[in-house]
């Protein structure tokens, strides 16, 4: 069954069966009963609950009981499609703390981004998002693949309705998320930065620690450009500078991954070493705070930066003049960024030029040093 869709998406896919089940499941939890599935929730056809042939000691049950155990009896109940258990003594099965049994299993919609591979669950007070989602499958399986994840992380919630949001808005990756690969392995990229030459300048990524770990080195070996490594972009060869990178490493516990990011020492405050030639100004998600585009944070960076790489003094409120004259220069050139990375630009460090250009905004009264107006 099917809904209304917005132009350029599917429309969204119901399958009341499973809403309807689900309500009856949660009319007997509300009721005080305890029940088990008859199927196994993680292949997506049962509910997030203890499965039944997982229970030790299982054995056949005397009627009107179809099977028993060590901690109590199990009635099917064909309305449900799963099994009553009724305890000795108030104990269950070992492990079956990992389920909220008291809390009635939910219905719920999920809304598919195709672009970022995720499904969001949102409810009253939680969000689950679910990530590496199979979004070109059919929507039937793919309504069990999602169910089957829900059931994994033993979550209260089934999906009956899957929903698709907007292709064109708020996309990280308009394309489909690229991959960042070496001869050992790949990643999902989460983010990037690199110059017209292909020099990388910042990567971030997600996914198994050996993958990134393998990636992570070859960025970081310091090779001679014919000796390194290959590392590819997506189609695009890339090149590790012939520099320090400072690493973030996190754990995302809850998908059995990790998300790493590797950013050049050029492209950070405070980092920059006598004798390089260049710097590099990135902006990211989120930042800044008020509300001022990107480009225009990025226009702020520049006179800090320069002041802590080059002997001329450099005050503020010169980035606007600076940085249209460092553009007409060539000395801002703008980098190749995506995802997390929303701009980024590659400072050329020639004293020579920019003290000419200082010199000609002075004289031209484009800046002002401080009590010269």
């Amino acid at each position: 069954m099917t809904g209304k869709s917005l132009p350029g998406l599917p429309a969204p896919f119901e399958n009341a069966y499973i809403r309807e089940r689900a309500l009856k499941v949660a009319s007997r939890q509300k009721q005080g009963h305890i029940l088990v599935s008859s199927a196994k929730p993680d292949n997506g056809q049962g509910f997030p609950l203890p499965y039944i042939h997982e229970v030790p000691g299982l054995r056949r049950g005397s009627y009107p009981y179809d099977y028993e155990c060590e901690w109590g009896r199990f009635k099917y109940e064909y309305e449900l499609g799963a099994y009553l258990f009724t305890p000795h003594n108030g104990q269950v099965p070992p492990g079956w703390e990992r389920y909220d049994l008291q809390t009635p299993i939910q219905p719920v919609t999920a809304v598919i981004d195709r672009a970022r591979r995720l499904a969001t669950v949102k409810t009253k007070d939680r969000e689950i998002v679910l990530r590496d989602v199979p979004v070109g499958e059919n929507p039937y399986n793919l309504l069990q693949q999602v169910n089957a994840a829900l059931a994994q992380s033993c979550q209260p919630f089934v999906a009956w309705r899957l929903e698709w949001v907007s292709g064109e808005v708020d996309r990280l990756w308009p394309e489909g998320v690229p991959q960042i690969r070496n001869e050992h392995g790949s990643a999902y990229v989460t983010g990037y930065a690199h110059d017209e030459a292909g020099n990388l300048v910042y990567l971030g990524m997600v996914g198994h620690k050996t993958v990134l770990e393998s990636i992570r080195a070859t960025v970081q070996a310091r090779q001679p450009k014919r000796q390194r490594q290959k590392l590819f972009l997506q189609a695009r060869l890339v090149y590790p500078l012939p520099t320090h990178y400072c690493q973030t490493w996190q754990h995302l516990s809850d998908y059995g991954a990790y998300h790493a990011t590797l950013i050049a020492d050029l492209a950070l405050p405070g980092k920059w070493q006598p004798g390089e030639e260049v710097i590099y100004l990135l902006v990211f998600e989120g930042e800044p705070l008020d509300g001022s585009t990107p480009d225009t944070q990025a226009r702020r960076m520049l006179t800090s930066r320069l002041s802590e790489t080059l002997p001329i003094p450099i005050l503020d409120g010169w980035h606007e003049a600076l940085w249209e004259a460092g553009q007409v220069e060539n000395m801002i050139v703008e980098l190749s960024t995506g995802g997390d990375c929303q701009e980024g630009y590659q400072v050329q460090l020639t004293e020579t030029v920019w003290k000419e250009v200082i010199t000609r905004l002075l004289k031209e009264q484009e800046i002002h040093i401080s009590g010269d107006r």
